[in-house]
């Protein structure tokens, strides 16, 4: 290497070049000539000054500080100048605003800092508003730093769900150090446990009776206030609070915290200083949004309204909103868009938008509605009312304000929600006057018809002196007896060309009437004894003759039976007694492993100290291959209790096979195969459970049987 005609010597090692150095004596320093390798004045800058590099021009300026206040959950004005000073905002509009016609873009709009490992403990509490979400959710876990005042929330749909909150925490915040929580015991299960093993995350509790220990329980309180003065603020509906909730968590860690030293929590937890240009709206906002596959001359521009931040998709400047369709377009869905702008005429205003004030029917109608008044109690006769629906047709939007659920409704797709005729109106108000003489009463659906906007059923009233048969629409008998209809459009109505979305609906109903049934007799102990007297009588046939006759199921060319008697049944067809001899192989098998203790008939078991009685039946197959008759012997484990035991049984995948039999041909080696019978059979139980021995324990059928290994 040559510098200024000097020559240096360079060595080479095969890897890297470098020359050896030593320090200096004091008199080449004073005779040898001096080369610098970094200037002066880059030297002279400090630390922050070389890598920091902020400028100190405040970029918010152009923007008024109650625009911020609102753009910040309504914080004090004082509180939002700190932040505005502790806070980057580089991005204070986005490129899409600046062009006349929206386009797709490639790179990201915004790319911000990815969030590190926490350096803190967190402190958790569960909180449960007074109204359900309108996907569902009843519940919120509640995370906040115990150091940085860092807050986390996540809506459940049930209080079960809360160790996935602590699974997303750890994966998109970060491991806290450890979690602090109350003795709840949703937050100290054997999931959470698991999670906090796996990871070596510590756990703490509180005291019982001393929730003050526990910082999470103020930091709802202030949540929750925050919450209802922007609802209040912004007109959010009530079924949309967990987004209100999302959103002012993320503010609340954007906002300069005195105490912190007005940092923000989430500068102060990461360390990195926080760019707030993403507050660009808040919740509900009116907006447009761009639709790329818009084809001329239709418009690419739609309504819709803000919801909150998308974190995990897109860049930083990603949204969550939810659209307003026109009437006849469908329902309102929930998309995730970055290519949005307000539809306020100027930054700063609150109700000035473009293009958004509605019609005089419209108008005219929801005020009515509002009020509580009938929509025909103005009209006095039927010539009147004719005349008026003529001129006020009723539109999607009426059908939404009168039947918010229906037309919300999950399971109907936007093509089949029931849109009502002027005809429909007028028999809907038949209904209305039927349904206010308390002696009418629903008796059955004698009929229905698919039209085009919807089902309509036919539906008998019988009275004290006389019966009414009505058109009723799906949306309205819903309301009132969904059990009795959704039986009805299980046994009656096929959908060859609408997919089935009313069959899906009636099956989840019976299928969640049903469950709430067994419930109730669980946590009541009823005793079924009556109910099955009544079906048996009903139907002229016992428990065995039903069985008899269930429907076949075929394996390999045979058949399965689904009963102890239907196998009887079929070694008698059959003339044989494979069946039988795989059932008696099953008894013995469990007999010789010493599964069972064997009781008397009236032995009880002491339900006070714990003990289950498990329902225990056979179940049959045949075996690929030998064809061979397999019986086992289960038990019902969905009805103990298994929370405070392992449960946990290893089952090979099937990559590891895989991988063994690669390891074996590589190395040219054989591959053998065993089977343990019974295996599973010979661990100890810790649960307290007992049964009542059936016909496949032949002269011991109706002992009481107390579980002293593992049993399927």
């Amino acid at each position: 290497m040559t510098i200024e005609q000097e020559d240096f010597p360079i060595k080479f090692d095969g890897e890297k070049m470098f020359f050896n150095i030593e320090k200096p004596a004091q008199e080449e320093l004073d005779h040898c000539d001096c080369y610098e390798l970094a200037s002066e004045a880059e030297m002279s800058k400090t630390w922050e000054q070389r890598v920091c590099r902020k400028s100190k021009k405040t970029t918010h300026e152009g923007i008024p500080l109650a625009e911020w206040r609102r753009r910040l959950a309504l914080a004090p004005a004082h509180t939002v100048e700190k932040t505005l000073e502790n806070t980057a905002q580089h991005h204070t509009t986005a490129d899409c605003k600046n062009r006349t016609n929206m386009r797709q873009h490639c790179q990201s709009q915004f790319r911000g800092p990815k969030l590190p490992r926490l350096e803190e403990g967190v402190a958790n509490d569960k909180f449960f508003p007074s109204e359900k979400t309108s996907v569902g959710h009843t519940c919120s876990q509640f995370f906040v730093g115990t150091d940085s005042d860092r807050w986390c929330v996540q809506p459940l749909k049930k209080e079960s769900h809360n160790s996935t909150s602590l699974q997303d925490l750890s994966r998109n915040v970060g491991l806290p150090l450890f979690v602090k929580s109350d003795c709840a015991q949703s937050e100290i299960g054997e999931k959470w446990l698991e999670h906090c093993r796996d990871h070596c995350i510590g756990m703490l509790t509180s005291e019982p009776g001393h929730p003050w220990q526990n910082p999470a329980e103020k930091r709802i309180g202030t949540l929750g206030n925050m919450v209802i003065a922007n609802m209040r603020e912004t007109g959010m509906p009530m079924q949309c609070h967990n987004w209100m909730q999302l959103w002012c968590v993320d503010v609340h860690n954007v906002l300069s915290s005195r105490n912190l030293g007005y940092q923000n929590p989430l500068c102060y937890s990461t360390g990195c200083t926080t760019d707030i240009s993403k507050f660009r709206f808040y919740p509900w906002e009116p907006i447009w949004y761009y639709i790329p596959s818009a084809k001329a001359p239709h418009d690419n521009l739609k309504k819709a309204r803000w919801l909150g931040f998308a974190h995990t998709a897109g860049d930083k400047m990603t949204y969550y909103i939810r659209t307003e369709k026109e009437p006849g377009e469908g329902r309102n869905t929930i998309l995730i868009r970055s290519l949005i702008k307000t539809r306020r005429k100027k930054i700063g205003t609150q109700d000035e938008y473009v293009d958004d004030e509605p019609d005089g029917n419209e108008f005219l109608l929801e005020m009515n509605v509002r009020k509580g008044s009938d929509l025909l109690e103005e009209v006095e006769t039927v010539e009147d009312e004719e005349t008026w629906l003529e001129q006020n047709p009723v539109t999607d939007d009426d059908a939404m304000e009168m039947f918010p659920e229906g037309y919300e409704d999950d399971v109907l797709p936007p093509e089949h929600e029931d849109h009502l005729t002027a005809e429909e109106a007028e028999e809907l108000h038949d209904q209305f006057q039927l349904e206010d003489n308390d002696n009418y009463e629903f008796e059955r659906v004698i009929d229905h018809k698919l039209t085009g906007s919807g089902l309509m059923l036919t539906v008998k009233y019988a009275g004290d002196t006389e019966e009414e048969t009505l058109q009723v629409p799906f949306l309205v008998l819903k309301k009132d007896v969904p059990l009795e209809l959704a039986r009805y459009i299980h046994d009656k109505v096929v959908e060859d060309s609408r997919r089935g979305h009313y069959n899906t609906w009636a099956k989840k109903v019976i299928k969640n009437h049903g469950r709430t049934i067994r419930r109730i007799r669980q946590c009541y102990n009823i005793d079924c004894t009556i109910r099955a007297r009544k079906n048996r009588t009903k139907s002229g046939m016992s428990r065995n003759q039903r069985n008899a006759v269930m429907p076949l199921r075929e394996k390999h060319g045979m058949r399965i039976p689904q009963s102890i008697r239907q196998a009887i049944i079929f070694d008698d067809e059959n003339k044989n007694a494979k069946w039988q001899d795989s059932m008696a192989k099953e008894i013995g098998s469990l007999k010789k492993l010493d599964v069972f203790e064997f009781h008397s008939s009236n032995h009880k078991c002491p339900k006070q100290q714990g003990w289950s009685f498990v329902p225990m039946h056979m179940i049959f197959d045949v075996k690929r291959g030998d064809l061979q008759h397999k019986s086992r012997l289960v038990i019902g484990g969905h009805v103990i209790d298994s929370s405070k035991h392992s449960t946990y049984s290893s089952m090979v995948q099937d990559i590891s096979i895989r991988l063994l039999q690669l390891v074996a041909l590589h190395n040219k080696l054989n591959i053998m195969t065993g089977n343990i019978s019974n295996a599973f059979c010979t661990a100890p139980v810790a649960e307290q459970t007992c049964a009542r021995a059936g016909p496949e324990f032949g002269n011991q059928e109706g002992c009481i049987l107390v579980l002293k290994r593992a049993l399927y």
